[in-house]
């Protein structure tokens, strides 16, 4: 009865050492896109978070907002310019906003709450035909 249990417990053992080698590096699956509604572009910075949010009065659409913090993953102190394109459904551009103006120092992580630098708004005409949105982080090589 040992012996099976010895058996049991070493191959479950395995099964957890060769599964651990599917997960992300802060040990959870990893995901391409976590989040929805926006696409982000950028060299010198990592998204760290970000939200597409509607503002509504009385259920029309008034204003889409964008909220996001970086990760600062250049090995220096970088200027960033940022600017956000909105969409519609079927991927047409409907208007770029910003830019908006972020320092960073070196290996800086910005954390909540959403500095008014981390909000990007559009509150135009074609605000209720917004489905997603483009994240662009340019570093500013003559601020």
């Amino acid at each position: 009865m040992k012996k099976y249990l010895w058996i049991i417990g070493t191959t479950l053992f395995l099964i957890v050492c060769i599964l651990n080698g599917c997960l992300g590096p802060e040990g959870g699956i990893t995901v391409e896109n976590p989040f929805e509604g926006i696409t982000f572009d950028s060299s010198v910075v990592e998204l760290v978070n970000a939200s597409l949010g509607f503002i509504k009065e009385k259920n029309v659409v008034q204003k889409a907002e964008v909220k996001y913090l970086f990760h600062n993953v250049a090995d220096r102190y970088i200027e960033v310019k940022v600017i956000v394109e909105f969409y519609d459904k079927n991927d047409n551009l409907l208007i770029t906003e910003g830019p908006k103006h972020i320092s960073l120092p070196k290996g800086y992580r910005e954390t909540t709450p959403y500095s008014p630098a981390n909000i990007i708004s559009y509150s135009g005409d074609k605000v209720s035909e917004v489905d997603h949105v483009r994240i662009i982080a340019e570093e500013e090589l003559n601020p």
